[in-house]
């Protein structure tokens, strides 16, 4: 009986859209990695384990104040890349104003750091985001955006575009290789949306990350006379049952 009720609702309640937002820098966790959909990861797959109150400890290289970080250990150090982070001050010489989210790359050409986002829903998405450099120092960074660990757009920034491309006005990823038409996905429960970045020649550097994705998922949400209907042939149904087992 619970099986045929849970079939007529299913037929009676009409499918509504059900937008949800998720926002790289606006759901960051200092606390958690993965934190619920985000991961923040130094290499493919592989979320960066430890977390820093501040990776700066110097007070005056990078950050002048105490600035959380995902990392291995702190400036300077070895393993001090990859890292990933949420400004919570303007940075020494770089370009990331409080609030935003950057990532400085491992020193590989294969092994890419990345963040990625694994689809909590059945929806379809819409991809949106940017990247810049955060300093000119002469290091030419890659980036690509993956679903399910396949290639839809990629591109690359340039030390010589630093003054075109920054925080205030990034290179937009709906014009990388794969264009606008790139960005839109149906995707599943488990899904993967990630974007890498990587080194262009022979030193990685700072890469500064915008990445939202926007999911319109199906929800059945019965009617009022649907409703009606419904306790109304629950309760037949349970009539009807309490007569067969009475006159059994």
């Amino acid at each position: 009986m619970k099986v045929l009720i849970a079939a007529m609702f299913m037929a009676c309640a009409p499918a509504q859209a059900v937008t949800t937002v998720y926002d790289l820098a606006a759901d960051w966790s200092d606390g958690s990695n993965p934190a619920g959909p985000w991961s923040y990861e130094g290499t493919q797959s592989v979320p960066i384990a430890n977390h820093l109150a501040d990776w700066d400890p110097s007070g005056s290289t990078v950050f002048a104040g105490p600035q959380p970080a995902w990392a291995a250990t702190v400036f300077q150090q070895q393993g001090h890349i990859p890292v990933w982070l949420k400004s919570v001050g303007e940075a020494t010489g770089l370009d990331l104003p409080a609030g935003f989210v950057a990532g400085h790359a491992i020193e590989s050409d294969s092994l890419r750091t990345n963040v990625r986002w694994t689809s909590p829903l059945d929806a379809t998405i819409e991809i949106a985001g940017s990247v810049w450099l955060l300093h000119d120092i002469g290091r030419d960074m890659n980036w690509r955006l993956l679903v399910n660990n396949v290639e839809v757009t990629g591109g690359f920034l340039l030390d010589s575009e630093v003054s075109l491309y920054n925080s205030a006005t990034p290179f937009d990823i709906a014009n990388g290789s794969g264009g606008s038409g790139a960005l839109l996905h149906t995707v599943s429960v488990g899904d993967e949306v990630s974007l890498e970045i990587w080194r262009r020649n022979s030193s990685a550097d700072w890469v500064g990350v915008n990445l939202t994705l926007t999911a319109d998922s199906d929800v059945f949400v019965p009617e009022p006379a649907s409703i009606l209907f419904m306790s109304a042939a629950a309760f037949a149904l349970c009539k009807r049952r309490r007569s067969v087992m009475i006159a059994g």
